[in-house]
């Protein structure tokens, strides 16, 4: 009774908190079901925001199908440190500042390793009306070819998040959430011009949260324990040089106390070679309650040893839509060779 009260009482802040009228289909939904789902459209990496997010065919280390991670070893010594910046904006809740940090290497006989570090902070204060998330994220990903048109990837990741809500500065929910990740990836690449992947994700979170019950001006505290499956396939096909179009199809189940959710989405996009140095993306997520995502990217070579990735999303995120509003992204990123 008092778990299920808590829950009212938590989901009753983030609704006053958020605009009803951009709710949608996905209020029908808690909170702790479609915040992983959100998070599975979301890209560190400039060139893949840039072009929707479809890139589990993908070949390129930047690619989400941990498989891809040594299939084209960085240039020089097969090393590469990526810094990556991410300001997620929304229309009814303070900027989402994430940073990362990524590595790479290329080891002979061993395959490629990727580790990766993400802050998520936000901007905005404790006072007022509010809805606040930080949290912090990390990752570690191996791939190594199996032949010569094969290779085979794992990713371990683990995140930690924080939630909170509140009226006229008092706050009325705080939650915590530890998610913890496996990912397995396949790569085919038959030939130079078209690759497919293939990943299983399995995840399990736990979310604490304190609330204010009204009723009795008290503080009640419940857990809840969640678990998401997801199945991606992709393709990628480079038809003139470097230029590709790349699509996705990525199904997902997630599953809590409170319910079960499907996800069903369609990731597909395109990247231009304008000169040898540049390169024009754009792409779209369109899933199957009608909400589209577009976005828009640019990518540089100034030097063999330097790329500069550059992407806006707008409206990528509608599962969050029901406590944050419509969305927009800017995405920077950088990558060095050596």
């Amino acid at each position: 009774m008092w778990g299920r009260k808590a829950r009212a009482c938590a989901m009753a802040a983030m609704a006053f908190a958020a605009n009803p009228a951009l709710a949608e289909d996905y209020a029908a939904h808690g909170f702790a079901l479609r915040f992983p789902a959100a998070l599975a459209r979301f890209s560190s990496y400039g060139d893949v925001a840039g072009y929707g997010g479809a890139s589990a065919g993908s070949r390129y280390p930047s690619s989400v199908n941990p498989a891809a991670t040594d299939w084209i070893a960085p240039q020089g010594g097969g090393y590469v440190l990526s810094p990556q910046y991410s300001r997620l904006r929304f229309a009814n809740a303070p900027d989402l500042k994430i940073s990362t940090l990524s590595a790479g290497a290329s080891v002979p006989g061993l395959g490629g390793f990727q580790p990766s570090y993400t802050r998520i902070a936000n901007d905005g204060p404790q006072r007022g009306d509010f809805l606040l998330l930080d949290g912090h994220a990390a990752q570690l990903q191996w791939g190594g070819k199996l032949g010569g048109e094969l290779a085979l990837g794992v990713n371990l990741n683990t995140s930690r998040f924080r939630s909170r809500a509140g009226l006229g500065g008092m706050l009325l929910a705080d939650g915590a959430t530890e998610t913890d990740g496996l990912k397995l990836g396949l790569l085919w690449v038959p030939s130079a011009r078209l690759s497919a992947g293939l990943m299983a994700d399995y995840a399990r979170a736990r979310a604490d949260t304190a609330a204010l019950d009204p009723g009795c001006l008290c503080s009640v505290r419940f857990s809840d324990r969640s678990h998401s499956r997801a199945v991606r396939a992709g393709l990628n096909y480079a038809y003139d040089g470097q230029s590709s179009v790349y699509a996705d199809v990525l199904r997902a189940r997630y599953t809590g106390i409170d319910g079960a959710m499907t996800s069903r989405i369609l990731f597909a996009g395109l990247e231009q070679q304008l000169r040898p140095w540049l390169f024009l993306r754009g792409g779209l997520a369109h899933d199957r309650g009608g909400h589209t995502g577009q976005t828009l990217g640019l990518g540089l070579t100034p030097a063999p040893y330097l790329v500069i990735d550059l992407a806006y999303q707008r409206d990528m995120f509608p599962e969050l839509r029901p406590e944050f509003g419509r969305s927009s992204l800017f995405n920077f990123s950088v990558g060095i060779l050596w």
